[in-house]
């Protein structure tokens, strides 16, 4: 509204610069509405920036939110499937056991892992390439070392891993030995391998993580 009669005083000033181009009050005039609207330019132009700082700010603390919680799970994930994998392989009596029940523990920390590695890998390529690169990388180590572990575990059980009854005496270690070098000392290495590898990314990944914590204050 007041911009339409600023606008209809132009128009009005217009029409009297026709008769009189040196009217004082067309100088006057003109001068106090041109500095009305540069300020109020101004104050659109602050409005705005305010405004876009604020969005952005919202957008930075919800990527730093998110870097934070799949920086965070994906790395203990990582570090508590290898340690399920472990014990499976160095525990004769897990091996003896109900073999379902290893594989289950280690599955239900895979359910989300998947989608957490995939959100970590997304927010840590904006700071750093090469570290999203290793986290896809490791990911897939760690599905390979569960796979590779379920292949020994099936391998020490005989042919019927899954049956009630268990091959007792020289058969059963005869399994064992045979599922140790069909996959038991591979999973091994890889495990070692792949703990060292999630712990060397570690000093990476807290600074990150700790830029994010800064950033949610």
């Amino acid at each position: 509204m007041q911009e339409n009669k600023l606008v209809n005083r132009l128009c009005q000033l217009y029409q009297l610069t026709l008769v009189d181009l040196n009217s004082y009050e067309w100088f006057v005039d003109m001068r106090a509405i041109a500095r009305r609207i540069k300020m109020r330019q101004t104050c659109r132009a602050c409005y705005n920036r305010r405004m876009l700082k604020g969005f952005w700010e919202r957008i930075e603390k919800r990527r730093a939110q998110a870097l934070l919680e799949s920086v965070q799970t994906w790395y203990a994930t990582s570090l508590s499937v290898s340690e399920i994998c472990g014990e499976a392989l160095h525990d004769l009596a897990l091996i003896q056991a109900d073999i379902g029940t290893v594989l289950d523990k280690a599955d239900r920390k895979l359910f989300q892992y998947r989608n957490d590695a995939s959100d970590a890998r997304l927010e840590v390529r904006r700071h750093n390439p090469q570290l999203a690169s290793q986290i896809g990388e490791v990911t897939q180590q760690v599905y390979e070392l569960r796979n590779l572990t379920a292949k020994f575990l099936i391998r020490a059980q005989g042919p019927s891993p899954f049956a009630g009854s268990r091959t007792e005496g020289e058969l059963q270690a005869a399994y064992y030995e045979r599922a140790l070098n069909e996959a038991g000392f591979q999973a091994r290495n890889m495990k070692i391998q792949l703990d060292q590898t999630i712990r060397t990314m570690w000093p990476e990944l807290e600074k990150l993580v700790r830029q994010a914590e800064k950033a949610l204050l």
